[in-house]
Protein backbone atom coordinates (compact mmCIF):
# COMPACT_ATOMS: atom_id res chain seq x y z
CA UNK A 1 0.00 0.00 0.00
CA UNK A 2 3.37 2.74 0.90
CA UNK A 3 4.19 2.17 -2.64
CA UNK A 4 1.31 2.91 -4.16
CA UNK A 5 0.58 6.13 -2.26
CA UNK A 6 4.59 7.05 -3.25
CA UNK A 7 3.59 6.87 -6.91
CA UNK A 8 0.35 8.33 -7.03
CA UNK A 9 2.29 11.22 -5.02
CA UNK A 10 5.31 11.11 -7.78
CA UNK A 11 1.98 11.14 -10.41
CA UNK A 12 0.08 14.11 -9.05
CA UNK A 13 3.49 16.28 -8.10
CA UNK A 14 3.99 15.96 -11.67
CA UNK A 15 1.17 16.73 -12.99
CA UNK A 16 0.16 19.83 -10.63
CA UNK A 17 4.02 20.78 -11.71
CA UNK A 18 3.18 20.37 -15.52
CA UNK A 19 -0.38 22.59 -14.95
CA UNK A 20 1.23 25.52 -13.45
CA UNK A 21 3.89 25.83 -16.30
CA UNK A 22 1.52 25.42 -18.93
CA UNK A 23 -1.19 28.24 -16.54
CA UNK A 24 2.23 30.25 -16.47
CA UNK A 25 3.17 29.81 -20.25
CA UNK A 26 -0.30 30.95 -21.02
CA UNK A 27 -0.13 34.21 -19.79
CA UNK A 28 -2.98 33.55 -17.56
CA UNK A 29 -1.05 33.15 -14.16
CA UNK A 30 1.26 36.08 -12.70
CA UNK A 31 2.14 34.11 -9.38
CA UNK A 32 5.34 32.91 -8.67
CA UNK A 33 4.40 29.71 -6.83
CA UNK A 34 6.27 25.92 -8.00
CA UNK A 35 5.43 22.91 -6.84
CA UNK A 36 8.30 20.92 -5.22
CA UNK A 37 8.75 17.17 -4.60
CA UNK A 38 9.55 16.54 -0.80
CA UNK A 39 10.01 12.45 -0.15
CA UNK A 40 7.83 12.45 2.22
CA UNK A 41 4.97 15.38 1.73
CA UNK A 42 3.75 17.42 -1.57
CA UNK A 43 3.96 21.09 -0.43
CA UNK A 44 5.06 24.67 -1.97
CA UNK A 45 7.26 26.80 -2.05
CA UNK A 46 7.28 30.35 -3.77
CA UNK A 47 10.72 31.20 -5.62
CA UNK A 48 13.57 33.70 -3.85
CA UNK A 49 13.48 36.20 -6.71
CA UNK A 50 10.89 38.23 -8.73
CA UNK A 51 10.14 37.39 -12.26
CA UNK A 52 12.50 40.35 -12.90
CA UNK A 53 15.91 40.62 -11.56
CA UNK A 54 17.75 43.40 -11.94
CA UNK A 55 21.77 42.78 -12.20
CA UNK A 56 23.90 43.96 -9.55
CA UNK A 57 27.73 44.73 -9.56
CA UNK A 58 29.30 41.63 -8.30
CA UNK A 59 26.47 39.32 -9.75
CA UNK A 60 27.51 36.41 -12.08
CA UNK A 61 24.87 34.13 -14.69
CA UNK A 62 25.56 31.24 -12.22
CA UNK A 63 25.61 33.32 -9.15
CA UNK A 64 21.98 34.78 -10.48
CA UNK A 65 20.61 31.32 -11.26
CA UNK A 66 21.86 29.52 -7.86
CA UNK A 67 20.11 32.38 -5.97
CA UNK A 68 17.21 32.63 -8.10
CA UNK A 69 17.06 28.86 -8.88
CA UNK A 70 16.66 29.50 -12.16
CA UNK A 71 18.48 26.88 -13.67
CA UNK A 72 17.29 27.89 -17.68
CA UNK A 73 18.31 31.62 -17.34
CA UNK A 74 19.97 31.51 -20.49
CA UNK A 75 17.27 29.94 -22.27
CA UNK A 76 14.77 32.86 -20.62
CA UNK A 77 17.05 35.82 -21.67
CA UNK A 78 17.69 34.90 -25.36
CA UNK A 79 20.11 38.46 -25.80
CA UNK A 80 22.62 37.26 -23.62
CA UNK A 81 24.73 35.16 -25.73
CA UNK A 82 27.58 34.04 -23.21
CA UNK A 83 28.59 33.71 -19.82
CA UNK A 84 30.00 37.29 -19.68
CA UNK A 85 27.30 38.95 -21.11
CA UNK A 86 25.81 40.40 -18.68
CA UNK A 87 26.91 43.55 -16.36
CA UNK A 88 25.17 45.51 -13.75
CA UNK A 89 21.57 47.58 -14.57
CA UNK A 90 20.66 44.51 -16.97
CA UNK A 91 17.02 43.13 -16.18
CA UNK A 92 16.80 39.43 -16.20
CA UNK A 93 13.29 37.29 -17.06
CA UNK A 94 13.54 34.84 -13.69
CA UNK A 95 11.46 31.83 -14.17
CA UNK A 96 12.34 29.74 -10.80
CA UNK A 97 12.32 26.07 -10.04
CA UNK A 98 12.77 25.77 -5.88
CA UNK A 99 14.19 22.28 -4.91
Amino acid sequence: MDSRFEVWKTEVTALLILCLLMAEDSGFSDFTVVAAFDSRNLKLQSCPCEELYLVKGDDTLHSVSSKCSAPFILIDNPQIQDDDDIAEGLVLKIQCFPQ
